[in-house]
């Protein structure tokens, strides 16, 4: 390749995003699966696709590096990176070149299950995958809180100023600075809906999502990047200002079945008891029988509660309604038990989830998100994925990233499978399971 790199030479007055994935070996074969060769893959795509980069991963060919020279000055604001649990012991090579080839103002990323780019989810590859954003006027800051600072705000709850100013000073980041955060927590340090809870109290209407990293090993921990850093446990916080903002959707994939119920009766925090005063179990078995042959077969062992966002409020829409899991079921005392915090008097609506109703409703959500925007075209996309929606769930590949790309049309679009994922639900920034988070880029407002 000659002449710059579009990176080192795009004219600071334009936006711009590019994104990709280089990947090694495939996984679980016995040699080096190669982070050079990963990195070389991801930026020589970066600097190939001009910010359509999805077509250029739908070729197939060798990752062997161009000689680029790194550039002398910040040549993009902020890059994202993801990287699977196969270069584990090479993150801090991994963030530092990306950061020095890129001339990245700001690094901020973690370990993922996979990487997204472009229109391809790239499993079963141990990848990297970069999101490079230069954008005039974009105001970034990131930063990296220990999992004590986290539980010391989180303590403060019952003081809503104090932790709301405890917050912004650990960030240096107060309510008018930013108009969208983006996320990445610790599972074994940090609660996600503690941290979501926390999060938008201090930054009540800020748009918000985030990610709890994943692995695609075992046994292995997962780590966060901020800087050159590897962080091993905590929140790396991306903080958007300035001329730009984030346009975030949470897209649950269910379906609702049956009608909706009162809760009215629960068994400590996780169990429901009674719904509209006969046994939850009972309700459950009736609303499933009453099913078309065809429900019931995609209903099978994917079931889930929808708990209304609000204890008072009735509606049952997808943005009301937080999907938690059904993980069993007493037969001698009628409950069922659920990942989720159910209450008396909240409103409960059972669901379903498979590949057609996952599929249908992120396209509902990134619809919508669009018409919010008002016309401000994304410059990228953000892509948080649960790494249970995967390609066995989705019976092919690519679906949530085509869907995505699909619908938002050639953005730079990257991001990760997660473990659990923390977006907006009915006006709320809350903690998700089995979800798709995005955050769209655009020109702020006003």
């Amino acid at each position: 390749m000659t002449g710059p790199t579009p990176l080192a030479g795009a004219p600071r007055t334009q936006s711009a995003a590019w994104a990709a994935s280089g990947w090694g070996s495939d996984r679980g074969r016995p040699v080096s699966p190669g982070w050079q060769i990963a990195v070389d893959g991801a930026l020589d795509r970066l600097f190939e696709t001009g910010g359509s980069p999805w077509v250029a991963l739908r070729r197939e060919g060798d990752a062997t590096s161009h000689a680029v020279a790194a550039p002398t000055t910040n040549a993009c604001d902020v890059a994202l990176v993801f990287a699977t649990a196969g270069f584990h012991g090479d993150y801090a090579r991994i963030i530092e070149r990306v950061g020095a080839e890129l001339g990245a103002a700001h690094v901020v990323g973690c370990s993922a299950a996979y990487g997204i780019a472009g229109g391809r989810v790239l499993e079963g590859r141990e990848t990297v995958t970069v999101l490079a954003v230069a954008a005039p006027g974009l105001s970034v800051r990131t930063v990296a809180l220990s999992p004590e600072v986290v539980e010391r705000a989180e303590g403060l709850a019952a003081f809503p100023e104090r932790q709301a100013s405890y917050l912004h000073r650990a960030t240096g980041v107060l309510p008018g600075d930013v108009n969208g955060w983006v996320l990445f927590a610790d599972h074994a340090s940090v609660e996600a809906p503690s941290l979501a809870t926390t999060w938008a109290a201090a930054w009540p209407g800020t748009a918000v999502i985030g990610a709890v990293a994943s692995t695609s090993g075992e046994d292995r921990a997962t780590a966060l990047f901020h800087g050159t850093d590897v962080v091993p446990d905590g929140v790396v916080a991306l903080a958007i200002g300035g001329a730009w903002a984030l346009e975030v959707l949470a897209s649950q994939g269910c379906a609702p079945i049956g009608r909706p119920w009162t809760i009215t009766e629960v068994d400590g925090e996780h169990a429901i008891r009674r719904i509209g005063r006969r046994p939850a179990l009972g309700v459950l078995m009736e609303t499933v029988r009453a099913l078309p042959a065809p429900v019931v077969e995609r209903a099978r062992g994917n079931l889930f509660a929808g708990l209304a966002i609000d204890e008072v409020r009735t509606s049952t829409s997808a943005d009301d309604l937080v999907s938690c899991a059904l993980l069993g079921a007493d037969q001698d005392s009628g409950s069922i038990l659920v990942l989720g915090r159910p209450t008396v008097g909240q409103t409960v609506q059972f669901q379903y989830r498979d590949a057609a109703a996952a599929t249908a409703d992120l396209v509902r959500a990134v619809s919508a998100s669009l018409a919010r925007t008002g016309g401000r075209a994304p410059l990228a996309a953000i892509v948080l994925a649960d790494d249970a929606r995967h390609e066995a769930f989705f019976g092919g590949p690519d679906r949530d990233a085509a869907t995505v790309r699909d619908a938002a049309g050639t953005v730079a679009l990257a991001g990760f499978g997660c473990r659990a994922e923390i977006g907006p639900v009915g006006g709320r920034v809350v903690a998700l399971t089995h979800a798709t988070c995005v955050g769209l880029l655009v020109p702020a407002t006003g």
